[in-house]
């Protein structure tokens, strides 16, 4: 039978070894360590920029585990060169969480990753890991084989190497001149990196920023520093709605789309911006052709939410609608302006002569007249 004396004596021993253990399995080697004197927000939080190629395959029940080795460092440790980290495709296909890579990397295929470095995983000391954060301000991983936009990541990564190689001081010059730019593709990640490293000293050079002629991402990164570096004044500023202005009258991609599309919803839910110039904002988005559809018309139907609520004024949303009901090419949007006004908002007595009368013209349109006359009992029924 062991003594209570000798358990004891044995149980202080495992306790004092854990801590030693646990602390060695945390500490993270030099080279995961941020350098000293760097200014990028993404070396500070650990997360690198590199270019790998899959040295190994390895099939399971479950799916393909790629293996990759470091073959270039684009914003990082020298030392990270030569080190390696897996990539797994489950063969279902569904890439539910977002980090499995679909289709699966095969040997000798090469990409660019940006790794974060996680201590709590084994083997002691710590693995690499790849991460899909948005970090260095662009959609990395991306694959060389069958990618036409990879020329465009690499150019985009060499781009941030000549900045992470520069001096600290340096560091600041390019990143304000790659932020003024008017072809930049990292504009707007310079524009987030100078505020994060700068917040006090860079809000008035970004600010006149916005006056500039800059690409439309690096204009709706100027918008969202100064709403968070110019709480107080920049949201309902002359300057922010002449900014979004000329972003909502420009041509848009999917992504530029959704982004400004996201904008206007939140003021939408504010009742900080029911006034013309927000009219105005609203009036440009919804004509945009180059607006997916599916958004515009969203934010029709967010229009009358507003109004519903009581954070936007019902006659000018009525009026809205009734504009976007005689005026758009869109059929789509014809019939949830309509739906809206049918639904979500009893018109006034101003308005609903107007409702009548547009009525009239849509007499051919089944659907349209059929909706208006809905928003006409609802208006005698009140």
């Amino acid at each position: 039978m062991i003594k209570p004396l000798a358990i004891a004596l044995l149980l202080g021993a495992m306790l004092s070894i854990i801590p030693v253990a646990q602390a060695q399995f945390l500490q993270p080697p030099d080279w995961a360590r941020p350098a000293a004197g760097t200014v990028l927000p993404e070396l500070k939080q650990k997360l690198w920029l590199i270019k790998a190629e899959v040295i190994d395959v390895k099939n399971d029940e479950e799916g393909l585990r790629s293996l990759l080795k470091v073959t270039h460092v684009y914003c990082g440790a020298d030392q990270l060169l030569g080190k390696t980290f897996s990539a797994y495709t489950p063969k279902s296909g569904v890439n539910w969480n977002g980090v499995y890579l679909i289709p699966a990397m095969h040997q000798g295929e090469n990409g660019i990753f940006v790794l974060r470095y996680n201590p709590n995983r084994l083997p002691p000391g710590g693995t690499l890991a790849y991460t899909r954060n948005g970090a260095y301000g662009y959609d990395f991983p991306a694959r060389e084989k069958d990618n036409p936009n990879f020329n465009k990541a690499r150019a985009y990564a060499e781009t941030i190497e000549k900045i992470s190689k520069a001096k600290p001081d340096d560091q600041i010059k390019l990143l304000k001149n790659y932020a003024s730019s008017q072809k930049s593709p990292i504009g707007a990640w310079a524009i987030s990196s100078l505020a994060a490293i700068q917040p006090d000293k860079m809000a008035a050079f970004i600010e006149n920023l916005s006056t500039q002629k800059l690409p439309i991402k690096s204009q709706l990164a100027v918008d969202d520093v100064l709403l968070d570096l110019r709480e107080a004044t920049w949201p309902k500023s002359q300057v922010r709605f002449q900014l979004l202005q000329k972003i909502v009258d420009s041509k848009l991609d999917d992504t530029e789309s959704r982004t400004i599309g996201r904008k206007i919803d939140t003021m939408l839910q504010s009742d900080k911006y029911a006034d013309a110039q927000f009219l105005s904002l609203l009036n440009g988005f919804i004509n945009n052709p180059s607006v997916p559809s599916s958004w515009r018309r969203s934010t029709v139907s967010s229009v009358g939410w507003a109004a519903k609520e009581g954070k936007f004024n019902k006659d000018d949303a009525v009026a809205l609608l009734l504009k976007w009901i005689k005026e758009s090419t869109d059929e789509g949007i014809r019939v949830v302006a309509a739906a809206t006004i049918a639904n979500k908002i009893t018109a006034s007595d101003q308005q609903i002569t107007k409702v009548q009368e547009l009525k009239k013209q849509f007499a051919n349109d089944p659907v349209i007249s059929d909706l208006l006359q809905q928003a006409i009992d609802r208006a005698e029924d009140k």
